[in-house]
């Protein structure tokens, strides 16, 4: 494996290493009513400190090549919209967890799929993994229809597996294989 890319380049988004200054657009979009609803953190009363630790980790992480996160910009902008991440990465079993949140105001557009797209291709052609997973609340078929569209297939669901508002939560599955992805 080469060195990692810091950007990625897409059809209407990129996605670039995040950066201290990104710090306010994360808490502007993440405490945006709504926004973080199916995340399985938790992010409530997030502020601008929480924010530049969570940037300070991930820019470790990158380093490091344990997980990979990026900043969704629109093209043109350098305004973080959202991000998308390989995280959990596996270097010997060759896989890691694909994982995305984006702004409210663009749901519905196909951000976070174009996101995960970039990234998945990426994570097959260039980092050589094999396996490429991610999860989704089971009352969340927006981030489910994201999955499908990236070619991940339903493998499973984990039972109950989450507590999120104060109620037990199911977890879905989903994965796709490298030999998959270049069908």
């Amino acid at each position: 494996m080469k060195g990692l890319k810091s950007e990625l380049l897409g059809d209407s988004i990129n996605l670039r290493k995040l950066k201290l200054s990104d710090a306010q657009d994360m808490v502007d979009y993440i405490t945006k009513r709504g926004s973080s609803k199916w995340t399985l953190t938790q992010f409530k009363n997030y502020t601008l400190d929480d924010a530049k630790v969570f940037i300070r980790r991930c820019q470790k992480n990158f380093r490091e090549k344990t997980s990979l996160n990026y900043g969704i910009t629109m093209r043109g902008s350098d305004q973080i919209i959202g991000t998308v991440g390989l995280v959990n990465i596996s270097w010997t079993h060759q896989c890691a967890e694909l994982g995305y949140l984006v702004n409210k105001d663009y749901w519905g557009q196909g951000i976070a799929t174009e996101a995960s797209r970039l990234l998945v291709a990426y994570g097959f052609e260039q980092l050589k993994l094999y396996r490429v997973y991610a999860l989704a609340f089971e009352a969340n078929p927006a981030s489910i229809r994201v999955m499908e569209k990236c070619g991940l297939s339903y493998e499973g669901i984990m039972r109950e597996a989450i507590m999120r508002y104060r109620k037990r939560q199911s977890l879905l599955t989903y994965g796709i294989l490298k030999p998959e992805f270049n069908q």
